[in-house]
């Protein structure tokens, strides 16, 4: 797996003289986006025998849990 939104943060908060601190945040933000999706369909595709499709499912299935309308069942 590419390394996490953290990691790029890191190296970036490290490495860069010039760094833009709310254009890191903002691709930090959407790394983790992509790597929360990438948990649902690896979750999901093992799960079931029918895979999420490409057209946006996952999406809509992480906006769901950030906005809490699908709540763990603890």
């Amino acid at each position: 797996m590419k390394e996490t939104a953290v990691e790029w943060l890191s190296d970036h908060l490290v490495n860069e003289m010039n760094f833009d601190y709310w254009k890191a945040i903002d691709k930090a933000k959407e790394m983790e986006r992509e790597q929360m999706i990438y948990i649902i369909k690896t979750y999901h595709n093992n799960l079931f025998y029918l895979p999420l499709s490409e057209n946006g499912e996952a999406d809509r299935i992480l906006d769901l849990i950030l906005t809490k309308q699908i709540k763990p069942k603890l």
